[in-house]
Parts: C-alpha cells; sequence; structure tokens
C-alpha cells in the first residue's frame, strides 16, 4: 500500500480522503436539516441565483461524477445523471441523495488500487490526475457547505448549525 510518510506516521490517502468526505457530510447535513421545508427553494435574486435544493442537487451530482471517475476511471454518462436527478423531487429526497452520493464517493475513494494511488502521488499537481480529483470532491462538497449556511444568514438566521 502506498502511503504519505509522516513523522511517526503513515497516512493512506484513501482513507483520509474517505474520511474527509464522511466528516464534510457530517457538517453539511447539520446546516442542510436545519433549512426550513418553506425556505428550501427560496433564492436570493431571480437572476439565475441557486436555493438550497439546487445547491444539494448539484452536490449530488458531482459527488456521482467524481465517484463513477474515482471508481470506473471514465465520466459518468448523461443517462445515468438524467436518471440521477429524475429521483429528486423534493428537499427531502436530495438530502438523501446527498448522503447516498458521499457514502459513493467515500467507498470510491476506499477503493482506489495501489497502483492508481502510487500514479496519483507521483502526479499530485497535474490537472485532471486521480489526486487532484479526490481533493476537488472534498473542496466542493465544503465550498457548497458554505453557501447553504450563508443562504441561512439571508432570512437571519445566525445559528451555527453544524456545532449541533
Amino acid at each position: 500500500m502506498n502511503t504519505i510518510h509522516a513523522p511517526h506516521t503513515q497516512i493512506d490517502p484513501r482513507q483520509l480522503n474517505s474520511t474527509y468526505v464522511q466528516m464534510v457530510l457530517d457538517l453539511c447535513m447539520k446546516s442542510a436539516k436545519a433549512i426550513p421545508h418553506e425556505k428550501a427553494t427560496w433564492t436570493p435574486s431571480d437572476g439565475g441565483a441557486k436555493s438550497a435544493l439546487d445547491i444539494v442537487k448539484h452536490m449530488v451530482e458531482v459527488n456521482h461524477s467524481i465517484s463513477t471517475y474515482v471508481r470506473d476511471n471514465q465520466p459518468i454518462s448523461d443517462e445515468a445523471k438524467g436518471e440521477l436527478l429524475a429521483r429528486i423531487n423534493t428537499y427531502e429526497d436530495a438530502l438523501s441523495e446527498l448522503t447516498s452520493s458521499s457514502d459513493a464517493l467515500a467507498k470510491a475513494y476506499q477503493s482506489v488500487s495501489d497502483e492508481r494511488i502510487k500514479d496519483a502521488l507521483q502526479n499530485l499537481p497535474q490537472p485532471g490526475s486521480l489526486a487532484r480529483t479526490m481533493g476537488v470532491g472534498i473542496i466542493h462538497l465544503t465550498y457548497h457547505w458554505g453557501q447553504l449556511c450563508y443562504l441561512q444568514t439571508m432570512w437571519n438566521d445566525q445559528e451555527d448549525h453544524f456545532l449541533k
């Protein structure tokens, strides 16, 4: 198994990335579940701003796209994306799909072969590399978690729900 070596520690990047996905999912779900049902489709403007539902659906789509690429080394098909998005009809559906898509992402990270990890670590800064793609999955979730938290402040909810 290829690992990153630090003093007195060996870190498997598959486990590290998988753990980060689960940590960010936990924070995200705490914030997302605190959004009142009547606010889930609210947007701050008519000019294309996203609602909480739109943001969560986008997170689900990208989670599946990245997990498919990491697991199968190929992009998700347009047909699979369409089927995925067709299953999301409500905010509750979106939250359920966010959990399952994040779990799929974490499992995809765990499934990467030693050979692909070695190659990923050697090509770390390269655009399109496996390591960079795995990092983007975590950063993407974190970025949109922040958007959900910001939406809450726009209707004067100043509570840090993720601390609960």
